[in-house]
């Protein structure tokens, strides 16, 4: 769940999910929820954090998974449902979306297998894992075996300094972002590191990737370096992540608010004008 709901909106989401456990940290505990009582329903609370740093009442998280150090993990049936992501609600309380391994896994791979990024990079990502955005951009990290350095909170400069700081070579996020980090100026860090740029859940103004694209280098071979690669992506909750993937590299030129090729098992239909 987003780490920024409150209590009551935690128990509406557990209650209607039947959740009967749930894993918390010390600050969202004390600062979103405050007592137990808020969320009845629940039958075990599990804290993050070493045992002796635990509330009464808490099992602790670390204490867990030491002690299933030796698990080897169990094979789950690709048709076995794995999530429920919540939609945010806007016209009334948030559906669940019921998700299933194979669906949750199958565009993300896909979407893994064209990008131009693999285990020799770095990307940052700030981006929550409650969202199906951000939980689709740790699964393709996943995929293609990138090494991570989480921010727990986006703030522009600590971003833009963690790059050049990092060498970082793929950042995903929002156009309000990307919108962010110009308003600090780009042009005060070093960002030829960045091979790649990614954005969704809103449409991304064309000057926003260019000015980025620009900072940032694809490869080099000799004097030629072509511009970062940038892409965007189109989805939600309930096609589970990726529909469609628009690709900014050279040559490629786009009709103003499209959204790219649709990626299998996706299908797309115009129905009307």
């Amino acid at each position: 769940m987003n780490y920024m709901l409150k209590g009551r909106e935690m128990r509406y989401i557990m209650e209607n999910c039947g959740a009967e456990r749930i894993i918390v940290d010390r600050e969202v505990f004390q600062g979103n929820i405050g007592s137990k009582d808020e969320i009845p329903g629940i039958k075990q609370w599990i804290m993050a954090g070493p045992k002796e740093e635990m509330l009464d009442g808490f099992d602790s998280l670390d204490e867990a998974i030491s002690a299933a150090a030796d698990w080897e993990g169990e094979k789950l049936d690709p048709d076995r449902e794995v999530a429920i992501f919540y939609t945010s609600g806007t016209t009334g309380f948030p559906k669940g979306a019921v998700m299933t391994s194979r669906c949750r896994r199958t565009a993300q791979k896909i979407g893994a297998a064209v990008i131009p990024v693999g285990p020799s990079f770095s990307g940052l990502f700030c981006l929550p894992a409650a969202h199906v955005m951000g939980f689709g951009c740790y699964i393709i990290g996943a995929c293609v075996g990138l090494r991570a350095y989480y921010m727990r909170h986006f703030e522009p400069r600590a971003v833009l300094e963690a790059m050049q700081r990092e060498k970082i070579g793929l950042f995903v996020g929002v156009p309000a972002m990307y919108a962010m980090m110009l308003a600090e100026g780009i042009d005060s860090y070093d960002l030829s590191s960045l091979k790649m740029f990614g954005s969704a859940a809103d449409a991304m103004p064309e000057e926003y990737a260019e000015a980025f694209r620009s900072k940032g280098t694809l490869f080099e071979l000799g004097p030629y370096k072509p511009k970062a690669f940038f892409t965007e992506v189109y989805g939600m909750v309930e096609l589970a992540g990726i529909a469609t993937l628009k690709i900014a590299i050279m040559g490629l030129k786009y009709p103003r608010g499209c959204v790219g090729w649709p990626l299998p098992p996706v299908r797309v239909r115009i129905v009307d004008e």
